[in-house]
C-alpha cells in the first residue's frame, strides 16, 4: 500500500519514495540497437552492439543520441533486434524467416521518417502477429532500404497480414517485397 506525499509515492512497507519522474514505460520484449559498420573484410567483425533497451524513455533516449539513418556512411547500416535474437541469418530465429522489403531512392525525409515509423510500430508491439517479428535493418545506400525481419517464413496467410499492416499503418504508397532468408528472389509483392 502506498500513500501520496506531494506529488510522489511512498510504498509505507519498504519507506521508498518513487517520483512520477523516475516510474518508466516497460516495453513487451527488450531490444537491442546494432550497426554495421562496413569498414573491416569480415561481415561479422563490422556488426557492434550499441545498447540495449527496454522501456519507451531508453529507447527515445538512445534515439535523440545517435545519428539518422541518412547521415549514415554509405554502406553502414542500423540494426534493432528483439534482446535475444542477433541479427544475422543464421541465427535460429531468423534462419526459417525472411523479410519484408521497402526499396527507395536515398531521399532525407522518407529514409529517416519510415525508419522511425517501422522502429516505433516494432518495439510497441503495434504489427499483427508481433510473435514472428524479429527486428529491422536501414541500409543507408545510393538506393536505400528498409526491412522488416520475421521468424516465419512458410505462413503465407501470416505474412500478408504482416505486410498489409506494415503498409496500413506506414500511410504511404509504398511497394513491399518479402524474401525468404534462403533466396533473394521475390516471394511475395503487396
Amino acid at each position: 500500500m502506498g500513500k501520496k506525499n506531494k506529488g510522489k509515492q511512498t510504498n509505507v512497507e519498504e519507506n521508498v519514495v518513487v517520483s512520477p519522474a523516475d516510474l518508466k514505460h516497460p516495453l513487451e520484449y527488450s531490444w537491442s540497437l546494432w550497426v554495421f559498420l562496413n569498414e573491416k573484410t569480415s561481415w561479422e567483425d563490422n556488426l557492434v552492439r550499441v545498447a540495449g533497451f527496454n522501456t519507451v524513455e531508453d529507447f527515445w533516449c538512445l534515439y535523440h543520441h545517435t545519428k539518422l539513418p541518412t547521415e549514415l556512411k554509405t554502406g553502414q547500416d542500423y540494426l534493432i533486434f528483439k534482446e535475444s535474437i542477433e541479427p544475422i541469418w543464421e541465427h535460429p530465429a531468423n534462419k526459417k524467416g525472411g523479410r519484408w522489403i521497402i526499396n527507395f531512392d536515398k531521399s532525407k525525409i522518407s529514409l529517416d521518417t519510415l525508419w522511425l515509423q517501422l522502429t516505433l510500430l516494432m518495439i510497441g508491439n503495434n504489427l499483427v502477429h508481433n510473435d514472428i517479428v524479429c527486428g529491422a535493418v536501414v541500409n543507408s545506400r545510393t538506393k536505400s532500404k528498409i526491412s522488416l525481419w520475421l521468424s516465419d517464413g512458410s505462413s503465407t496467410k501470416k505474412l500478408c497480414a504482416v505486410g498489409k499492416e506494415l503498409k496500413k499503418q506506414l500511410g504511404r504508397i509504398i511497394k513491399l517485397n518479402f524474401h525468404l532468408h534462403t533466396s533473394s528472389s521475390n516471394m511475395l509483392t503487396l
